[in-house]
């Protein structure tokens, strides 16, 4: 497994020479620089740890779009300290993440103004889980009351996207069977 700030830096690192013995093989830089990033994508490279906090901190201080779909992260704790290091972070992708331990056992996620879109396809998430990231990131969604009950084991796709709902209960009560 590998961690992100190795991932990030394999990708869009600025080295730009590779010293193998007595030869010194010269590439051009491969684009913009680290700074300048704003969106990062990394699927299927088998991640499962944001690897130096720090490093990704004044490395990447623009990202405000990362997507992480099918890697290896299964921590909540990994996924929120995203939030903390990425502070402009509008867009998440987590799809094909092993996310299935309940929120409960770890705690609520910071409150993280910015985020506009967390897509959990293939994450096996609960619905308490569901729900504490939906009261966490309400502002965001402009909810004012999340209530669900009862879970939905028939219902296999769930897509809110830019919707003026106020109340999801009533929502959860109208899934079809």
């Amino acid at each position: 497994m590998s961690a992100l700030s190795n991932a990030i830096n394999e990708k869009y690192g600025e080295n730009d020479e590779e010293t193998s013995g007595p030869i010194i093989i010269r590439r051009p830089v491969r684009g913009p620089s680290l700074g300048s990033l704003r969106v990062i994508a990394l699927n299927h490279r088998r991640m499962d740890s944001l690897g130096d906090l720090a490093w990704l901190q004044t490395s990447c201080p623009n990202v405000s779009e990362l997507d992480l779909a099918c890697n290896a992260f299964s921590d909540w704790k990994q996924v929120f300290d995203i939030f903390s290091t990425f502070p402009r972070l509008a867009f998440l992708n987590l799809t094909d993440n092993p996310l299935e331990k309940n929120l409960s056992e770890i705690g609520m996620p910071p409150n993280h103004s910015r985020l506009q879109v967390l897509i959990l396809n293939k994450t096996n998430v609960s619905w308490n889980t569901l729900e504490a990231l939906l009261s966490a990131f309400k502002d965001m969604n402009g909810y004012t009351e999340i209530e669900l009950e009862g879970e939905f084991p028939q219902v296999k796709r769930l897509h809110m996207n830019e919707n003026p709902l106020v109340d999801i209960n009533n929502v959860g009560k109208n899934f079809p069977n």
